[in-house]
């Protein structure tokens, strides 16, 4: 009898052949590339990871580049930018689909050999594109538009894996150079006439994300040329306005701890860490973890240090921020409207979620202990962002997944993820009867973790 993880496979593999066979022309389906990339790994890690895990890294590494050659075998008659994996799909597989915990630095080896060259060809092929004023200037758009080039370029492997001078001064020369290239697909008239509106707005976010990761690559770049009091300095100026950004000056911090311990300089080790402790939360920076720094400079002295600086307690306060909260949506739970009578004199713990979201899932449980815990005085309003998801498909997920808390189907008209600033789920927000949003103190968040909600309704 077949195995079914085969065939299922093999039907995987027929698809995604078949639609890059009956492409018109080469790159005709370019702004599917990541999407398929995605789907064929998903399949060929599951078939062919070894039961016992990898002994090395570089059986890590063979594994994804035979990987990469089997991707390129199924797709002969496209160009070799769709042939060539991108960098999102190879370190979310990376990160994501082994079941086994992979080598200690695989991570960093895979970012180095595949992932980054596979970057900065990716911008190389923009640049060359824009000469061609023709059907391929669109899609190399559609590239811009639907891969993650830019979330390449701000997640921990930029930080945490210390590449070669070179390549790094390579990388960031293009990283400089793409809100550039961005914008020349912006004002190409072609461009502008071939997309729709809402494309062009997407290329234009993507703009706009590129310009921003630029000043704090800047501050890696003083790392790599040791300049590390500038940095300091920067880091200091810089850090408690960092607002979404924060987790990047984390690890550019702790970056610049490991360089002055390992000189020697005990004092400028010390004040990074204190830097980091007074303008992060346990959220971004684990107490945990802060602690286990300080005692690495000097055990006894960095314990006691910690207690006198980090070691404080934090609780939520009202910040100025206000929404007007007449969200006339409809209640997935209970086929009815939602009432906004259940908002009188009770908290608000808005929570944005969507089916794909692992993390959000997770969290389900949580929020159902939440929620029976507090109904009192708390209105816990579950905000579903799935717009294309049907509602009977949701409905089904709810019973499921035993969700026994209100879930709002949000829509195109009210776009509450707009309106609110939600960039990715889950989000979590916490607001007084009056429509007043809570905020971390310290880091002057809005957005919180379930665990500060949780933690402050306990008190």
């Amino acid at each position: 009898m077949n195995n079914p993880k085969k065939l299922l496979f093999s039907f995987v593999l027929i698809f995604i052949f078949l639609e890059s066979s009956n492409a018109t022309t080469k790159d005709s389906i370019l702004s599917s590339r990541g999407f398929h990339q995605q789907m064929f790994l998903v399949e060929y890690i599951k078939q062919n990871e070894p039961t016992t895990g990898f002994e090395t890294d570089t059986d890590v590494l063979n594994f994804l580049q035979n990987s990469s050659k089997k991707w390129v075998s199924l797709v002969p008659n496209q160009s070799e930018s769709y042939k060539r994996m991108d960098i999102y799909s190879i370190m979310w597989a990376t990160e994501k689909l082994f079941k086994n915990k992979l080598p200690l630095n695989s991570k960093c080896l895979i970012y180095s050999k595949i992932a980054l060259p596979s970057f900065i060809s990716d911008i190389e092929y923009l640049k060359e594109k824009l000469k061609s004023n023709n059907s391929n200037t669109i899609n190399a758009a559609n590239l811009i538009r639907m891969s993650s080039l830019t979330w390449a370029t701000n997640q921990p492997p930029t930080f945490n894996c210390e590449l070669k001078y070179e390549q790094w001064k390579k990388s960031t020369k293009l990283i400089y150079e793409y809100p550039d290239i961005i914008q020349e697909y912006l004002d190409s008239d072609l461009v502008k006439n071939s997309i729709t509106e809402s494309k062009y707005k997407t290329l234009k976010r993507v703009h706009l994300s590129a310009k921003s990761i630029i000043p704090i690559l800047k501050l890696q770049d003083k790392l790599y040329e040791n300049k590390l009091d500038e940095l300091f300095g920067d880091l200091n100026s810089r850090i408690d306005n960092s607002g979404d950004d924060l987790y990047m000056y984390v690890l550019i911090g702790k970056n610049l701890f490991e360089k002055y311990l390992n000189n020697l300089q005990i004092d400028k080790a010390y004040a990074v860490l204190d830097l980091l402790a007074k303008n992060t939360s346990n959220n971004s920076l684990s107490r945990i973890e802060l602690k286990e720094l300080y005692a690495k400079v000097a055990k006894e002295e960095g314990l006691q240090r910690f207690n006198d600086i980090a070691k404080k307690k934090e609780i939520l306060i009202l910040s100025n921020l206000h929404k007007d909260l007449d969200l006339k949506l409809f209640d997935a739970t209970n086929n009815e409207y939602f009432s906004n009578i259940k908002f009188k004199n009770k908290l608000i713990i808005l929570d944005f979620w969507s089916v794909g979201c692992g993390p959000c899932i997770k969290k389900i449980p949580n929020l159902n202990l939440l929620y029976e815990k507090n109904k009192d005085y708390v209105t816990l309003i579950s905000i579903n962002s799935d717009l294309k998801l049907k509602l009977e498909e949701l409905q089904k997920f709810i019973k499921n997944k035993g969700i026994n808390y209100p879930v709002l189907v949000d829509s195109n008209q009210a776009n509450l993820m707009k309106k609110f600033n939600v960039t990715g789920w889950p989000a979590y927000f916490l607001i007084d009867s009056n429509g007043f949003f809570f905020k971390e103190p310290i880091e002057n968040r809005i957005k919180l973790s379930l665990d500060e909600i949780e933690e402050y309704l306990n008190k």
